[in-house]
């Protein structure tokens, strides 16, 4: 039967508070009779944004905006599972039921609440006093106005990020590249006109868009010189550094003093559970990140103390699940190969579980697609998984915060489902996703030829005007 309060799920003012911050629930609470560290206190998430003038916290507030609604919706699953379960009827007639049986403690699961999400924030690389904070103590005044003067003119510069892009998109267009990309590069003519138009104008009108967005993208995956290495090294560096506060670790895989550890109203936290959650341009840092991780911890398991190898230990039990959203990586691995990207130890990286790396995409998300290149899986690639939400060319590379299937995915993995069963996770079998990339392939075409179209359209009506 169902519970009136549950379907208002409006509290009566008399009740105890909302659980709204995980760092509020109770530190304990009881599982299968027994008494046991609460999950909101031992699991986490960890996200690392992409590209764009980001501010602290942004993309890990959108994230966990997207987890009130899909929360909801697993409640509702769960009530709906229930109530089929009071008339007898089977709730799960699926072989791979990896839950409790039925029917569901509302009650105790009703006490979860959006898991704690800790970002590994890189956006501010441009200030730096951010990027290289012990370095500038030590400067003079003069000293740091000449080096953030230099600082404009290499990564933030918007004219040297145009010109690298306009080459990139220009080689795209070589004949070599045809065997490589097949019947895609029928696009590539449309795209460098439209890219080629866009970019331009953007830059003659608003140079702050290729400063803002390009400008990441160029100095991360193509650096040039000892500056901008330097500046990518850091970023990496930072990226790793808030992980591993997350295990309460330093790079050598030690315990890092209390002042240093990360806090939440006044607690220390001490996750044993945590999801990487990485999104567009933050997929390659983080693949990157986790590749220098792998090494260095596969390094000190064999020549580190007792303390460090502790440290490793923690690192691959605790962290469950690498999710990529909206990721460029095999893009990446096409167009600058090791140039940009780090072998990832091949015996790290699914370890016995297919589930380990789960990448999210979308047919009509430019920037994504299934993660196949032998550089990056070493013939074992992760699973890929197409989202539902957004039918708009473009717009779906920011659907995945929306995105109610895979961000109730994301939940059911950082709790378990041992304490936050869901339905279980049916991915489009592979006709449909072969049929939505053919369909995808024309609505691009006719999208790009459209714009073109339109362009020389607009060209042509002014040449008129004017003569």
């Amino acid at each position: 039967m169902k519970s009136p309060d549950f379907e208002t799920r409006r509290p009566r003012a008399f009740e105890e508070p909302i659980i709204w911050d995980s760092s509020r629930a109770p530190r304990m609470w009881e599982k299968d009779g027994m008494q046991e560290l609460h999950p909101a206190h031992r699991c986490a998430i960890f996200t690392v944004h992409g590209i764009g003038q980001q501010h602290w916290a942004e993309t890990a507030a959108g994230l966990r905006a997207g987890f009130e609604d899909a929360l909801e919706e697993i409640y509702k699953w769960q009530e709906g599972e229930n109530a089929k379960a009071a008339k007898g009827e089977s709730a799960r007639k699926d072989a791979t039921l990896r839950t409790a049986a039925l029917p569901y403690d509302l009650n105790q699961i009703k006490k979860l609440p959006s898991p704690y999400i800790y970002e590994g924030y890189w956006a501010d690389y441009a200030d730096l006093k951010a990027t290289f904070p012990t370095e500038c103590r030590d400067m003079s005044d003069k000293e740091r106005d000449f080096f953030e003067q230099l600082w404009g003119k290499r990564p933030v510069s918007s004219s040297r990020t145009l010109i690298w892009f306009l080459r990139r998109q220009f080689s795209l267009l070589h004949p070599r590249n045809i065997p490589k990309v097949g019947a895609a590069y029928l696009l590539y003519i449309p795209l460098q006109i439209v890219a080629t138009v866009t970019l331009f104008f953007a830059w003659l009108r608003r140079p702050a868009i290729i400063k803002g967005f390009l400008a990441d993208v160029r100095l991360y995956c193509d650096p040039q010189g000892e500056i901008e290495k330097a500046i990518v090294q850091r970023i990496d560096r930072r990226v790793g550094s808030e992980f591993l506060k997350m295990l309460n670790l330093d790079w050598e895989f030690r315990e890092l003093p209390w002042p240093e550890r990360i806090s939440r109203s006044g607690k220390l936290v001490d996750f044993n559970r945590i999801i990487w959650v990485a999104h567009s341009l933050g997929t390659v840092i983080s693949y990157n990140v986790l590749s220098d991780l792998f090494l260095h911890a596969k390094n000190i398991k064999v020549n580190g103390d007792d303390e460090q190898i502790r440290g490793v230990d923690r690192l691959h039990d605790s962290l469950r699940r690498f999710v990529t959203l909206g990721s460029p990586l095999d893009k990446i691995a096409f167009l600058f190969g090791r140039k940009t990207l780090r072998p990832w130890p091949k015996e790290q990286r699914n370890g016995s579980d297919d589930e380990w790396w789960i990448n999210f995409y979308h047919v009509l998300d430019p920037v994504s697609g299934v993660l196949s290149s032998d550089l990056i899986s070493h013939n074992d690639p992760p699973a890929n998984f197409h989202i539902r939400s957004c039918w708009i060319p473009g717009l779906a590379h920011l659907a995945y915060w929306k995105d109610s299937r895979s961000l109730r995915f994301i939940l059911g993995r950082t709790y378990g489902a041992e304490n936050l069963p869901d339905k279980d996770f049916n991915p489009w079998p592979d006709w449909k996703k072969n049929f939505l990339a053919i369909l995808a392939y024309f609505v691009w075409l006719g999208f790009l030829l459209g714009i073109t179209a339109g362009f020389f359209f607009v060209v042509e009506m002014l040449i008129r005007t004017i003569f």
